[in-house]
């Protein structure tokens, strides 16, 4: 065996590690599931106009409350409320919300099946309950536009409860979250943070 042909193995050896490496060194992109993450930019229906874009983009630079939940899940109706009280509280701090609705399927957050359906009881509830803040959900399918823009949501965020809640401050970096579970002790200490924070 010749030089050359020393030379030529030892560098198909090497790329073929370098190559091994690689693969076994690659990891799967981040989601947002807590504390210290961001918020991330993804495509929501409005319940109320049925406008298509990106709320997180919207209120870019400003901090914000996101509540996740099933759509039928009737508990998060008392999330809502306190976070009506949270916006009037600290108006004067630019503090901005809205909810994502969906459904929770084997621990994930997967997107309805029938948006006007789903528009249509959000847009009730938010006129029953006085709220101030959009009601949203992910549409059922997204534009080839919207794909080429946007990531898909469940890309983007791991939430696989329902009443999922994080505080962002106004770069998006997540302070809070946690699953809500109607407890006031929780919402108290939601509002401690948010005056620590804003």
């Amino acid at each position: 065996m010749n030089t050359r042909t020393v030379t030529a193995l030892f560098s198909a050896a090497s790329l073929v590690a370098l190559a091994a490496g690689a693969t076994a060194c690659k990891e799967a992109a981040a989601k947002t599931q807590g504390v210290g993450d961001n918020l991330r930019a993804f495509v929501i229906k409005n319940c109320e106009d049925g406008k298509r874009y990106c709320q997180v983009c919207a209120y870019g630079g400003r901090p914000t409350l996101m509540t996740i939940a099933d759509l039928d899940d009737d508990g998060v109706e008392k999330d809502l409320q306190e976070m009506e009280k949270l916006l009037a509280a600290n108006k004067d701090k630019g503090l901005t919300a809205f909810a994502l609705f969906g459904h929770m399927k084997t621990g994930k957050f997967v997107a309805v099946s029938d948006d006007d359906a789903a528009t249509k009881k959000l847009a009730e509830m938010k006129k029953r309950l006085g709220l101030s803040f959009p009601l949203t959900i992910v549409p059922s399918q997204l534009t080839e536009k919207e794909q080429k823009s946007y990531m898909p949501f469940d890309a983007q965020y791991a939430v696989g409860k329902s009443r999922t809640l994080f505080a962002a401050a106004s770069d998006n970096e997540v302070f809070y979250a946690d699953v809500m579970t109607g407890d006031a002790k929780q919402y108290e200490k939601l509002a401690a943070k948010l005056k620590e924070k804003l």
